[in-house]
């Protein structure tokens, strides 16, 4: 299971390391970069404290280009950032795409953006994020229930054919050109 973005307070990156304390068959991964080594530090601090630092990988960022390798290479794509700002509560960031495009089943946090694309294409579970125990559940569900997994695969590759570069250029450039006249 892998968080990948900018390692930063309020990303759910320490319930992603509680999450493996409650359940034991999993690995996480956090790939990023952080502004602030003394965050990073703590977040490994934190899964030694748990005893789950031989499960929790914490990997450099890597060149855009060979993002989707590791995003493909994963089972679970781990986006369950807390509610701290409005921001983040009305976000839709990059990594919901990669991890579309990388066809990789994901967790998500109950905001109004994921929900409406998850429901809509059924890649993955919505789950309350701050809840460790309800993580861990839609985590087993991807884990265990094969063919779940398989459905929401399908259904991946269905909105990799709707959420790509293509599809958003065209209306893009027709805001831009509207904003500058």
């Amino acid at each position: 299971m892998m968080y990948h973005g900018a390692v930063m307070a309020g990303r759910g990156i320490e319930n992603l390391i509680r999450l493996l304390t409650v359940n034991p068959d999993i690995v996480g991964i956090c790939l990023g970069n952080t502004q602030v080594p003394s965050y990073l530090e703590s977040l490994r601090k934190l899964a030694k404290d748990l005893n789950v630092a031989d499960r929790m990988i914490f990997h450099p960022a890597v060149p855009y280009k060979d993002l989707w390798k590791l995003a493909g290479a994963v089972d679970i794509a781990f986006m369950a950032l807390d509610a701290s700002c409005q921001s983040y509560y009305w976000s839709l960031p990059n990594k919901f795409f990669e991890s579309i495009q990388a066809l990789t089943p994901g967790v998500y946090a109950d905001f109004p953006e994921y929900r409406r694309i998850v429901d809509e294409y059924k890649t993955g579970i919505i789950c309350d994020s701050a809840d460790v125990y309800t993580v861990s559940e839609a985590v087993e569900k991807l884990r265990t229930d094969k063919e779940f997994y398989r459905q929401c695969k399908a259904n991946l590759r269905k909105a990799k054919e709707v959420f790509h570069w293509d599809n958003e250029k065209a209306p893009l450039e027709e805001a831009y050109r509207r904003l500058l006249e």
